[in-house]
């Protein structure tokens, strides 16, 4: 994870303990929706869109989001292409933020996917890829492949 990334994950952990006034360290889908309108009032997004990642990331509806569910959160938020699926994909499975996807976080990709691989498909995979991790580029030209 690089300083600027250190720097934004302080300021969603500091964030999210200003949404979780009553200290369960668990927030709703509906304190992150008012957080985000609250903070963005004058920036053309769509809420609804944005709360489609809690989806993505397989929250119910009516879980409270940890703050490590949150960082990720923001991360997606903040980097992913909302309209596409392979971009969301990406960020999700960029679990230490690094901008990558290593072998580790492109099983941890399937298994959230319901995508059978064991860790020998998955370094097949990396290893014909070329790289021992994934940058964006690559792995939505990855993704493509599986649709196609």
């Amino acid at each position: 994870m690089n300083k600027v990334q250190m720097i934004r994950n302080e300021i969603y952990t500091d964030a999210f303990n200003s949404i979780d006034l009553n200290k369960s360290n668990g927030i709703s889908r509906d304190q992150i929706s008012v957080y985000l309108n609250r903070v963005l009032k004058n920036i053309d997004v769509d809420i609804e869109q944005a709360m489609g990642i809690l989806d993505v990331m397989n929250i119910a509806s009516d879980a409270k989001i940890n703050v490590n569910q949150f960082l990720q959160f923001m991360y997606i938020f903040e980097n992913a292409e909302l309209e596409q699926v392979s971009s969301i994909c990406f960020y999700l499975s960029d679990t230490n933020f690094s901008g990558k996807i290593d072998k580790n976080e492109l099983r941890g990709m399937f298994v959230k996917l319901n995508i059978p691989a064991d860790d020998e498909d998955v370094i097949e995979i990396v290893n014909n890829l070329g790289e021992l991790e994934l940058d964006y580029e690559q792995f939505t030209e990855f993704i493509s492949t599986l649709v196609d």
